[in-house]
């Protein structure tokens, strides 16, 4: 099962968004993608599509760790306003929602749009 998790960034700035496995387990050769869209619908083409990396490995004792970064130049590309989105696994066979939420963009004075 998917863990729903909703967090802000700000336009303009680089954002490393971490997600954290809920079980032990080693996670060093699996493949993710984080993709955002303004809404839930098929038809909608993804406003992000970003690769996870690993950040922790896990073992039997420690979950693993993702890391997906959010640069400056991908932020200023989107609007502010929620947007939906999508953590998963991509290993051929093993392909999972691993997280999914909402995403909020919000303008600083700088990049306010």
């Amino acid at each position: 099962m998917a863990e729903r998790e909703n967090f802000t960034v700000y336009r303009g700035d680089d954002q490393p968004v971490r997600f954290t496995m809920t079980t032990n387990g080693l996670v060093d050769t699996w493949s993710t993608q984080f993709t955002a869209r303004r809404t839930d619908q098929s038809n909608d083409p993804p406003a992000l599509v970003v690769a996870g990396s690993v950040e922790t490995p896990g073992s039997t004792s420690t979950p693993g760790v993702f890391l997906v970064q959010l640069t400056k130049a991908m932020l200023l590309l989107l609007e502010p306003r929620d947007y939906v989105y999508s953590f998963k696994r991509t290993n051929v066979g093993s392909a999972t929602t691993l997280a999914e939420g909402r995403m909020t963009v919000r303008g600083d004075v700088l990049n306010a749009l």
